[in-house]
């Protein structure tokens, strides 16, 4: 073997072993994050589940023990912490269903029917109003449960982080060539620079702290998963509006396809 040949062999040798280094480290440090995201999304659902529970015990030892009624305001307190842990538990479900990538099951959904049960299942808080603009005759192609997910954690974070007595709108409408679905709420506006942080999990950019974070970003991951884009726009002083955007053909006008059908 001469010594050309014997040194593209070490050449070649030293090439595969740098690739291998390099491959198991990218691997090592995929798992360190992964690790660590896992990490930090339990300790987070911990501390609300915590707090939840801490809530909830509170008040039903108060009505256990009679110092307050059924009737009272601590009855009222346990029925939102109950709530509460409902709405963590769910969110955390639809996080893990999200992670694993479980195929989305498309069927074809009547937003004017969707959007009014989406919005009778939030309990009313603070005589916070919700008020629904839905054009005739939208449908949508999409996973019915992914769809109700991300408009009711943007309906229930509206009404979180707008005053008592606000008004929150829910509208949906046809713009070109796409559908989209708004949610604009009454928080005064976002602070400057914030709005690309707000579908981060576990980030908030209002006053209130007592959310588990995962509201938006969920919203974010189920919206992008059946071929939703989703944006804010802020109104400085007044709130803020956020937006899903489908694109066609998932949108589709119901009057034109029960025509298409009529016809055959």
């Amino acid at each position: 073997m001469s010594f050309e040949a014997r040194e593209y062999k070490v050449f070649n040798e030293c090439i595969d072993s740098a690739i291998s280094t390099a491959t198991e480290e990218f691997w090592k440090l995929a798992l360190e994050t992964r690790e660590l995201e896992t990490t930090e999304r339990v300790g987070f659902m911990a501390h609300e589940l915590r707090n939840a529970l801490a809530t909830a015990r509170m008040a039903f030892t108060m009505l256990r023990t009679g110092q307050v009624g059924v009737s009272s305001r601590t009855a009222d307190v346990l029925d939102r912490a109950l709530g509460r842990l409902e709405q963590i538990v769910g969110q955390s479900l639809l996080d893990a269903r999200l992670r694993a990538h479980i195929a989305a099951q498309q069927v074809s959904v009547s937003l004017e029917k969707l959007l009014g049960e989406v919005v009778e299942a939030i309990p009313s808080e603070r005589g916070i109003a919700i008020a629904v603009e839905v054009e005739g005759g939208l449908e949508l192609v999409a996973d019915e449960r992914l769809l109700v997910s991300a408009i009711s954690n943007l309906l229930q974070n509206a009404a979180k982080f707008s005053h008592n007595g606000a008004r929150v709108s829910l509208r949906a409408r046809r713009d070109d060539d796409a559908v989209v679905i708004e949610v604009e709420d009454e928080c005064g506006g976002l602070p400057e620079g914030t709005t690309d942080e707000l579908f981060k999990p576990h980030v908030q950019a209002g006053t209130d702290r007592r959310g588990f974070g995962l509201g938006l970003a969920i919203t974010r991951e189920a919206a992008e998963l059946i071929g939703g884009e989703i944006s804010v726009r802020n109104l400085p002083g007044k709130g803020c509006v956020f937006a899903i955007r489908f694109r066609q053909p998932r949108a589709v006008d119901a009057r034109q396809q029960a025509t298409r059908r009529a016809q055959g």
